[in-house]
């Protein structure tokens, strides 16, 4: 089991549970040193406003500034046409299934919101 690390699959629409509960969560797990590792899995719908808010873009830079792992799922962004938009903010973009099955397999903490 992997205690020392969370995963956070953002599939939400909602952009106050986003920025408010997911992001701030995020960032606070790494910063008051909850977690070793927290990884943040920008899944399904999620991906546009990933890559069309600039509000969600800022949390997501500021994510990625105190070192949470920030990923968007390819299958999502290449459905939504936003991989280069994505790119450009330097999210990775790749398949993640694989990924989220190895991760509820070894039991690590998972939160969707």
């Amino acid at each position: 089991m992997h205690h020392d690390r969370l995963l956070i699959v953002w599939l939400s629409g909602d952009k106050s549970a986003a920025r408010e509960m997911a992001m701030l969560y995020a960032r606070n797990c790494l910063l008051n040193c909850w977690f070793k590792q927290v990884r943040f899995f920008i899944w399904g719908p999620t991906v546009q406003l990933a890559a069309s808010d600039p509000a969600i873009q800022t949390e997501i830079a500021i994510m990625q500034q105190v070192g949470v792992d920030v990923v968007a799922c390819m299958a999502c962004a290449s459905a939504y046409g936003v991989v280069a938009d994505l790119r450009a903010q330097g999210i990775p973009v790749r398949g993640l299934g694989e990924e989220l099955s190895c991760e509820l397999a070894c039991g690590t903490p998972t939160l969707m919101v």
